[in-house]
């Protein structure tokens, strides 16, 4: 697992997430609460690794309701929620 506070860009973070996926993908899973992202001063996403590695073990999971259970969890942890 990468170190707490290790951050990359959307872009580095396409070659990360497993299966890949486009930058434009890993903005929307910030969005929505998948990924714990912080801003640059100039506004810009940098995502952090350790969230990567949480959003892979997801992915990769079976649908169901365990995967569900976990995307909620994901948000709540990456949102500071609940």
């Amino acid at each position: 697992m990468a170190d707490e506070g290790e951050y990359v860009s959307p872009t580095e973070a396409t070659e990360l997430v497993r299966p890949r996926h486009g930058a434009t993908s890993i903005r929307e899973f910030a969005d929505a609460g998948l990924l714990r992202v912080t801003y640059t001063a100039g506004g810009h996403r940098r995502i952090e690794r350790a969230s990567i590695d949480e959003l892979n073990t997801w992915l990769a999971m079976r649908p169901g309701p365990e995967k569900q259970a976990a995307r909620e969890e994901l948000i709540r942890r990456n949102l500071g929620t609940g």
